[in-house]
């Protein structure tokens, strides 16, 4: 009796310690289950965040372009006209003025690394803008630089750098454009316009050639 006593309780404490063992493994497969589940969480969080940032920054930079190489003036005359609607409406060619009054002139200087120590270098070349993000992004910049071509104005190149950040992903997208000047048929004599100050797109009150024609095309060299 004694020892039938002794074996039920050796089981009883053999079945406790199977119990436990199983009790464990369980354990360890849920919380395995968890992590397996909060790791693909966290990368399809990823993976979403990387799409949505590349999107943007393509979608952009893609709108930015299109400001630029879709404005084609034929004289001088439509080019005034406009310059009187963007003052009339702030975002109506808003970009395309900018860059027209900005490029070649002393308060914005040509990008060339090999002469960064004289004022040439990314920091003071590029031009730094932010957009706003309207809660599809956590941040979208802009920059802005270009590029001479044998001190010539026809052939120079601007670069266009947007960059989107969402949550802990980052993407830049880019274009490059390449600048095509010839003169407009209205205009015969080299006047320049006269200086006329405008905080969003001559800040530095510059002044402009009449007859230069500016157009943007895609640069794919």
């Amino acid at each position: 009796m004694n020892r039938l006593k002794k074996i039920l309780q050796e089981k009883t404490g053999s079945a406790l310690m199977v119990a436990l063992v199983v009790s464990v493994i369980v354990l360890g497969f849920a919380l395995s289950l968890l992590l397996t589940s909060y790791s693909l969480f966290s990368s399809a969080n990823k993976q979403f965040s990387d799409i949505r940032a590349r999107e943007l920054a393509q979608s952009a930079v893609e709108e930015l372009t299109a400001e630029l190489t879709e404005v084609d003036f034929d004289t001088y005359a439509e080019q005034l006209a406009a310059h009187e609607t963007k003052l009339r409406d702030e975002k109506k060619y808003s970009l395309w003025f900018y860059v027209r009054y900005n490029m070649f002139q002393n308060n914005w200087p040509y990008y060339d690394e090999d002469e960064s120590n004289t004022g040439h270098g990314l920091n003071a070349a590029g031009k730094y803008f932010d957009l706003n993000a309207d809660q599809l992004a956590d941040d979208i910049k802009v920059n802005m630089y270009w590029e001479k071509d044998d001190s010539q104005r026809d052939g120079a190149r601007l670069w266009i750098r947007v960059t989107v950040t969402v949550g802990d992903a980052t993407y830049t997208a880019k274009r490059v454009l390449e600048l095509q000047v010839d003169k407009y048929p209205d205009v015969s004599s080299k006047t320049a316009e006269a200086a006329s100050a405008n905080l969003t797109i001559n800040p530095a009150a510059n002044r402009i050639l009449k007859y230069e024609r500016w157009r943007w095309n895609l640069y794919d060299r």
